[in-house]
């Protein structure tokens, strides 16, 4: 069975002829019941929302008397910095929370002088990219749309920004703010830029291969792939001659 929003359904429990099960709708997973026709064993109806908390929802247990328990639980990710040596290998300060609310925030990408951040939050509903001054603590969305953003990076020059939409399309913005323009429908996950900002380097699955985007042009070209194995966090070489993995 597909779920409201297009996940799938897991069931949970019977009660009589109806299924109480969790499933997600939008960022929160709740409870809901369906009826079953014993006859043809084919849902009865449309799905009814038992519970309509905004974290996550589930696990139930029915007793005789028709009451319910069940477990609810609030998950937050933030972002953390900590300052090392890095040729030390060394830590040279004390950790500090970048990020503080009830939203998940993942998938940091520093610019190249350190005072700016993007970074994906789902603070608006769903996954967008959001841009933190690391000096002043101000946080500024880049996209606030429908799709589901992700692997927002900085270009090496800080003045734009990649990420993938839907899984699949790559857009870019400028760090500013303003529009974002496509530059690909079907390519797949950013992971770099090269070192002159000209080419983006992606990888798309089924099997794991990587290509590298022209810009200008919009030339894929693919680099490398394995039949057997899968190759990960490509990346290009400082003078963006080669790449290593």
């Amino acid at each position: 069975l597909l779920g409201p929003s297009g996940g799938n359904w897991y069931a949970a429990q019977w009660v009589g002829e109806h299924i109480i099960f969790d499933a997600g709708l939008g960022d929160s997973t709740n409870l809901w019941r369906v009826a079953i026709a014993p006859q043809t064993w084919k849902v009865r109806g449309p799905a009814e929302r038992l519970t309509t908390g905004t974290g996550r929802e589930g696990s139930p247990s029915i007793a005789a008397s028709g009451r319910m328990v069940f477990a609810s639980s609030d998950q937050t990710i933030d972002l953390w910095s900590l300052p090392i040596d890095a040729n030390r290998g060394k830590v040279t300060g004390e950790l500090k929370r970048l990020t503080q609310d009830a939203a998940v925030e993942t998938r940091p990408s520093i610019s190249t002088d350190g005072r700016k951040l993007v970074f994906l939050s789902n603070k608006s509903g769903n996954p967008d990219v959001w841009l933190k001054d690391l000096e002043t603590g101000k946080d500024t969305a880049l996209t606030l749309t429908a799709s589901r953003e992700t692997h927002a990076i900085f270009s090496r020059d800080d003045a734009r920004v990649a990420y993938v939409a839907d899984g699949r399309a790559i857009h870019i913005v400028a760090a500013s703010g303003g529009v974002a323009e496509k530059i690909c429908d079907d390519c797949g996950l950013i992971l770099a830029w090269s070192p002159d900002d000209r080419k983006i380097v992606f990888y798309s699955s089924d099997p794991i291969r990587w290509f590298t985007l022209d810009l200008a042009t919009r030339e894929r070209v693919e680099i490398i792939r394995h039949p057997k194995r899968v190759l990960h966090r490509v990346q290009y070489s400082p003078d963006g001659g080669w790449v290593s993995f």
